[in-house]
């Protein structure tokens, strides 16, 4: 193996050991659960195993990952995920009323049908085009669309513009970015205006969270409950 490939290597291996040993094992102990004793152990067992690969300094390798110090990462994890990630969260918008089409049409279409209110029942995704998991959920929710067509309107909004800061919307980017993924991703879609309206939530919102651990549960009882009678 070349220099470079085997120091390479020896990193990936490295930012594996710290997974791990210092991240996974504290993943769900945040908040009351922190054990503070535990966390150092972890560390001094993580360095003796940077040593033995050949690094004094570990963080020559992980701060790549944007990690600055030990106490940089005992703060993310004594804090803990955000409350949408967390077991048992609940949206503050389930049961609120959302006027979905009036939100649409104020969007930018970008691909896709419009949306034009028909559906009963409509499943709006958030994502953005770094976003791995949105992109590996989009083909699922376009099975589902297609399945249910003129029962389920799925409409995908991107919001890539909200998290870089950008004051001008990528339209044509986006546009072009939707056309290499226009076997996986065939419902509407729109991008969010400046106001970002997609925060802002006639219908009554079911159910908000991640569409794919927990979407197919309250999507079969509104199924069920608008069109009991299967046609």
């Amino acid at each position: 193996m070349p220099a470079e490939e085997e120091v390479q290597d020896k990193g990936s291996q490295l930012w594996e050991a710290c997974l791990t040993t210092v991240f996974i094992p504290f993943k769900e102990k945040y908040d009351d659960n922190w054990d503070e004793e535990a966390y150092w152990e972890a560390v001094e067992t993580f360095k003796a195993e940077s040593k033995k690969a050949g690094y004094e300094d570990p963080f020559e390798v992980i701060a790549k990952y944007g990690i600055s110090s030990f106490e940089v990462i005992r703060d993310k994890l004594k804090a803990g995920p955000k409350p949408c990630f967390r077991k048992g969260w609940k949206s503050p918008y389930t049961g609120e009323k959302v006027d979905i089409l009036g939100l649409v049409e104020s969007l930018y279409h970008v691909s896709g049908p419009k949306f034009d209110g028909k559906e009963r029942i409509v499943i709006v995704d958030f994502w953005a085009t770094w976003c791995d998991s949105c992109l590996e959920i989009a083909p699922e929710l376009s099975d589902i669309f297609e399945k249910y067509a003129g029962r389920i309107a799925v409409i995908g909004l991107n919001n890539d513009d909200m998290f870089d800061g950008q004051k001008e919307h990528s339209v044509e980017k986006t546009r072009n970015f939707l056309k290499t993924k226009n076997e996986g991703i065939r419902y509407s879609s729109y991008i969010d205006t400046e106001d970002h309206l997609a925060r802002d939530f006639d219908n009554v919102v079911r159910y908000a969270g991640r569409a794919r651990i927990c979407i197919e549960d309250p999507l079969d009882e509104v199924l069920k409950e608008l069109y009991p009678i299967e046609e």
